[in-house]
């Protein structure tokens, strides 16, 4: 299962060499089925029989029927197994393998009269999928028309006739209710992302990114329990193989690599028509560009709390953010220095990444910690240029408790000093942000919590 998109696309030149060297071969289009329309194969001498009639009658009947549906597109190939009236048998058929169905007519004769039967089978399994006995006959002169009522009855029921198209797609929609991971009618799969997110689809260094699809079968039904399979060379899906829900629906999350990369997500589903031949597989792709945002400042905070009156009662944090420019890609960097006096760029978080350890009286210990890309929305820091330098002002992140809520959060909720929490940052800094690194001393004065604590903030510039 894990190279059926590979195998898929393999499937696609063979398909194409077979149809440029052989008329008996399955089609390229997934609405196209090719039948091929044989001979009344007659099984008995009789000088008063015209075979040639006979068999000319059966396969103009169904040449008459060009009709499509939403699903079915018939190519229908007459056929000749064999140029004489001698006595036949199906020994002609050996060839006919790679076709989708094959029509074909039987007469017989009896003790009380002839009998003709008419067939719609697979072309690879020999499957019946319609079968109609006419009555019986005793004039040969009949023969020819019998053969062409027998086609025109073979699409019929008790009220009417039908297309043909419309009775290979009832016998095909049988099949994929009893084989629903791998059989299909004409499927249509779509990523649900818009062009512009998926042309490329820009993804930091790491991150991850849910991604949803549908699969739709051609007559609007679902493709419930079908199985698609999901690959890339670059990062990493999970899962690789999506069964499609009720819906319709299936979901995977791609982690992009943990470095600058292009590459490509492929999403594939290569199914089995009715005829029991390979459809052509239904792929859908996103190009992938991994780069890391080109940073400016990172903040990297450690922070000591405890209780005064209950010493055995305290936590630890350490959170290190990455900030950027908001609305700037990675190749505009982060040129402070063209701004003006008094002008501001806001800054928004690129990544957060932290632990936080907390401890109770009773003597035990929590933790949790966060790793996730930043809000790219909202600009939770600036930049003020000034005449000299500029003021860097942000705001410091403790780490969510998760399941530590009782050990973890409760002192790290107070406002530490001093306030608001900035670097002043001279020219020259602005102008070597690779030798830029300052810090911050941070105390945390007894508040409502009951919380004291000291920190550090360290500022480090980014080339």
């Amino acid at each position: 299962m894990a190279n059926r998109i590979a195998k898929s696309f393999a499937l696609m030149v063979v398909l194409g060499v077979c149809l440029l060297h052989s008329a008996k071969c399955t089609a390229a289009d997934k609405h196209d089925r090719v039948i091929g329309l044989y001979d009344v194969i007659v099984h008995f001498q009789d000088p008063n029989i015209n075979w040639e009639q006979i068999s000319d009658a059966f396969v103009k009947q169904f040449l008459v029927d060009t009709d499509t549906n939403v699903c079915i597109r018939p190519s229908l190939q007459p056929e000749r197994m064999l140029g004489n009236p001698e006595p036949q048998t199906h020994v002609g058929f050996e060839g006919t393998a790679g076709l989708d169905y094959v029509a074909f007519g039987d007469l017989y004769k009896d003790p009380d009269g002839y009998r003709m039967e008419a067939y719609l089978v697979t072309g690879k399994s020999r499957e019946v999928v319609l079968k109609h006995v006419q009555p019986k006959f005793t004039d040969p002169k009949d023969a020819a028309w019998q053969a062409q009522t027998a086609a025109l009855n073979l699409r019929s029921d008790a009220t009417r006739s039908h297309t043909l198209a419309d009775m290979i797609l009832d016998f095909e929609k049988k099949q994929r209710e009893e084989y629903p991971h791998d059989h299909a009618i004409a499927p249509e799969l779509k990523v649900n992302l818009a062009e512009s997110d998926r042309y490329p689809l820009k993804l930091s260094p790491g991150e991850k990114r849910d991604i949803s699809f549908t699969l739709m079968d051609c007559d609007g039904v679902a493709n419930k329990g079908a199985e698609v399979q999901v690959e890339t060379i670059t990062g990493d899906v999970t899962p690789a193989t999506v069964t499609v829900d009720g819906a319709g629906r299936g979901k995977f999350t791609y982690t992009a690599p943990r470095k600058d990369a292009d590459g490509q997500i492929r999403v594939g589903f290569s199914y089995l028509r009715g005829s029991e031949h390979p459809g052509v597989p239904e792929v859908d792709h996103i190009d992938v560009h991994v780069a890391a945002p080109n940073l400016c400042f990172s903040v990297a905070v450690d922070l000591k709390m405890q209780m005064p009156d209950t010493p055995q009662i305290y936590e630890n944090h350490h959170v290190e953010t990455i900030y950027k420019v908001a609305g700037f890609d990675e190749k505009t960097g982060c040129p402070f220095t063209s701004l003006k006096p008094g002008e501001t760029w806001g800054l928004v978080e690129a990544s957060i990444r932290g632990t936080a350890t907390g401890h109770r009286e009773t003597g035990v210990t929590a933790s949790s910690s966060i790793d996730r890309p930043g809000d790219l929305t909202v600009a939770s820091a600036r930049f003020v240029r000034e005449a000299q330098g500029g003021t860097f002002t942000f705001v410091i992140r403790e780490v969510p408790a998760g399941d530590g809520e009782e050990y973890v959060g409760n002192c790290a909720a107070q406002r530490w000093e001093p306030w608001p929490y900035q670097f002043k940052l001279s020219e020259e800094e602005l102008d070597h942000p690779d030798k830029l690194q300052k810090s911050l001393a941070l105390n945390l004065p007894l508040g409502e919590n009951g919380c004291t604590g000291t920190g550090t903030a360290v500022l480090t510039g980014h080339p």
